[in-house]
């Protein structure tokens, strides 16, 4: 059999040339023309904001330009084995406008908010999923632009698939070939070729021209569709025509259209490609899925029949088709003659407009196709794993922080991670390649709001290390996700940008994760580290790193444990502390001991951190501090503290009875969070900050847990550590948005 390609695009090329309207060069559109008002009116056929519960997550689906919401039913209808709950946007009164215009996106954004505000005051989490058709998908992505969405991005879209969406145009869609098809003779009092485009003289039927990264030029006045928000996974479905010709039940050839009628598998699939300079500049999942049908050429016959486009006396654009019907073996052959000289001819017309009717993967039979609809549904299934279950919002609340070099997590109730921030050696553990620096981040990859790491269940606890994050969950085992394993991530695995289980861990009770090097301290008092040891800081009597966790010597009755720097500190019982590593002895120098000794001055503490410095809770409310040369000494104006927490740039916290949060050491990024950058030796009060009841002080900035639930942050955040969907520091803190 013999297979031959067809690309629609050099096709329509021919054509424009045929009826004499080959385009001039368009001028390029990559910026966005005046978006106007908000949306004024919503469609009275828009689903109604009703029927919200914290245990179905909304899907909102969005049909194309040439269709209505009704559409979109048998998508829904499929949906219905999944915990969603669907949410028809109609925009059909407008549905030949380009969707950039605000009576489109704005609209969706406006119709998405709300159902988002919905689903939270039901106990959800609010972010929704939302699956688009044809130029749906479009509107999906001028509705995220700022200007029209009233919520963060990374709070609304919980992922996106898309059908048959032209990224890439159509090229159907171009403003020279509109207006050479509507030179074109009618068939049954209209245009054939409204099959395939808006009506001439919208701006979709201009708007919707083929284009081409890195300049992806568009006609004057047609805005390009901007990119997702970060982190929203997205998947592509494509149709894929082929028509297939038999005799007497002998294959003859078939051929591969490449398209589903109005849009190239490569637009459909052309997201990454399709926006300003071609290029994506955020991290996301995108899968493409293409489905493919077989249409039978005697099919194809029997349906332009039916449609009435065969003619008396072959007129109109198919009357090539009677030729096509007529009898004999080799009726088609001026069809077959016209792919393979690559000639347009009225005969290969009727073939494709025949075969778009035909076809199951066609444009618009994608939308009641069992494959496409399967997909779809394995699409949705697939986005509602990496989100958090449909529980109520109340219990995915955050209950403990982890801050590092550059990021910081959340622990949830229930046990999910969510992290933010840098993702230079994969510490966020969402997944994917972390070395492609993708993202609005300058030096590294990196998420501006919170992402689940995968994979991972059932966490009690959480640790951030300088790039390395480890959990310690309900098992007793514990996992690990980051930068190398010989410097605080995950035993035996270099490197990891998902959790996964360090080896030989078990009956774990406490992890901390240190600047290059993790420990955990098991039941019944002993502990294991691994990585870094150049100072000791394993505890194992030797100075030689190891991958694997290794028993620290001559430690028992330890009930805490925190790695620092270069150090780490167990609290044992009777309130006394013992170090190893650099400045172990805490007496004024900085000798290494390789092995736990303990630190004279110290009793009756209560709870230990370790950094740059080191930090001891006394049972009486009191914080007493020390470094590699100098010895404890109490931290003036500390009373009534209930936590405490070492950050790895020399800065300290405390929390207060009350909710009070009062900082102390270097400032330089505002980590004191006092409305100041100056570096203040005594306690300085965490401005309007209050009901605070965890804290985590990482490297140049610091996070508070809220009685509330909310997160906030402060200090520096270059890579989005502050998790409020930007970059620039902020020395007061700032809200977490993205968590539940």
């Amino acid at each position: 059999m013999i297979r031959w390609t067809l690309h629609l695009w050099a096709l329509v090329a021919l054509l424009m040339w045929a009826v004499g309207t080959w385009p001039t060069t368009a001028s390029a559109s990559s910026a966005k023309p005046g978006l106007g008002p908000r949306c004024a009116v919503m469609s009275s056929a828009n689903t109604a904001l009703s029927g919200f519960s914290a245990t179905s997550r909304p899907v909102v689906l969005v049909h194309g330009w040439d269709g209505s919401a009704s559409k979109m039913m048998p998508i829904a209808s499929a949906l219905e084995s999944l915990p969603v709950t669907p949410y028809l946007f109609d925009y059909q009164a407008h549905n030949t406008t380009w969707p950039a215009k605000p009576v489109i996106a704005s609209c969706l954004a406006t119709y998405i908010d709300a159902v988002s505000a919905g689903y939270k005051r039901a106990g959800g989490d609010g972010k929704i999923i939302i699956v688009a058709h044809s130029m749906g998908g479009l509107a999906t992505l001028f509705s995220s632009n700022a200007e029209y969405a009233a919520t963060p991005d990374g709070q609304v879209l919980g992922g996106v698939v898309t059908v048959d969406t032209p990224y890439l145009g159509s090229p159907f869609g171009n403003q020279a070939v509109s207006r050479g098809f509507e030179a074109l003779p009618l068939v049954g009092g209209a245009h054939p070729t409204s099959l395939f485009f808006a009506p001439a003289g919208s701006d979709a039927s201009v708007c919707l021209a083929s284009h081409a990264p890195p300049s992806n030029v568009l006609p004057n006045g047609c805005a390009l569709a901007p990119y997702l928000p970060p982190g929203v996974p997205l998947t592509e479905l494509a149709g894929d025509m082929t028509v297939k010709r038999t005799l007497f039940g002998i294959p003859l050839y078939s051929v591969d259209l490449g398209t589903d009628g109005p849009v190239p598998v490569a637009s459909a699939q052309g997201y990454v490609a399709s926006g300003a300079n071609g290029r994506d500049p955020n991290r996301r999942e995108i899968t493409p899925v293409t489905i493919p049908c077989t249409v039978d050429f005697d099919q194809i016959a029997s349906i332009a029949a039916a449609q009435g486009f065969i003619q008396g006396g072959g007129k109109g654009l198919f009357a090539g088709l009677t030729d096509l019907l007529s009898p004999g073996i080799f009726a088609d052959s001026n069809a077959l003659g016209q792919l393979q000289s690559g000639r347009l001819g009225r005969e290969l017309d009727a073939f494709l407009a025949a075969a778009y009717l035909g076809a199951p993967c066609s444009h618009g039979g994608m939308l009641t196709d069992p494959a496409s609809l399967h997909a779809i549904v394995g699409a949705v299934k697939g986005d509602l794993a990496r989100l958090s279950p449909t529980v109520p919002r109340e219990s995915q609340r955050p209950q403990l922080l982890a801050t590092g070099s550059e990021y910081s997590c959340a622990l949830l109730m229930g046990g999910r991670v969510d992290c933010w921030g840098g993702n230079g050696g994969g510490q966020l553990g969402s997944g994917g390649d972390y070395n492609t620096f993708n993202g609005p981040c300058a030096h590294q990859d990196c998420s501006l709001t919170p992402v689940t790491a995968k994979g991972l269940s059932g966490a009690v606890s959480i640790s951030g290390g300088f790039q390395a994050v480890c959990a310690l969950l309900s098992s007793g085992g514990v996992d690990c996700w980051g930068a190398s394993s010989g410097y605080g991530g995950a035993g035996g695995v270099d490197g990891s940008s998902v959790p996964v289980a360090v080896p030989g861990l078990s009956r774990v009770s406490a992890i901390s994760a240190g600047y290059n090097h993790s420990c955990a301290l098991v039941v019944g008092g002993t502990a294991r580290c691994w990585g870094d040891n150049t100072f000791g800081e394993l505890g194992d009597s030797s100075e030689t790193g190891s991958e694997q966790p290794v028993a620290v010597e001559g430690l028992s009755g330890a009930t805490a444990i925190s790695a620092g720097t270069q150090h780490t500190c167990a609290l044992v019982s009777g309130g006394r502390v013992v170090c190893w590593g650099s400045g172990a002895y805490a007496d004024g120098t900085d000798r290494i001991s390789a092995v736990p000794v303990t630190l004279a001055g110290l009793s009756g503490v209560r709870a230990i951190a370790a950094g740059a410095n080191s930090c001891a809770l006394l049972a009486d409310g009191t914080v007493d501090c020390w470094s590699e040369d100098t010895a404890p000494l109490a931290v003036p104006g500390i009373v009534g503290a209930t936590a405490v927490s070492a950050g790895y740039d020399g800065h300290d916290c405390a929390l207060l009875a009350g909710g009070r949060v009062d900082c102390w050491g270097p400032n330089s990024d505002g980590q004191l969070g006092n409305h100041t950058n100056s570096d203040s030796n005594a306690p300085v009060a965490v401005s309007g900050l209050s009901g605070a009841t965890a804290i985590s002080a990482g490297p140049y900035h610091t996070c508070a847990l809220l009685a509330s639930g909310r997160v906030d942050c402060w200090g520096a955040n270059s890579d989005g550590q502050l998790g409020n969907h930007a970059t620039s520091e902020s020395n007061t803190p700032v809200a977490v948005t993205g968590l539940p």
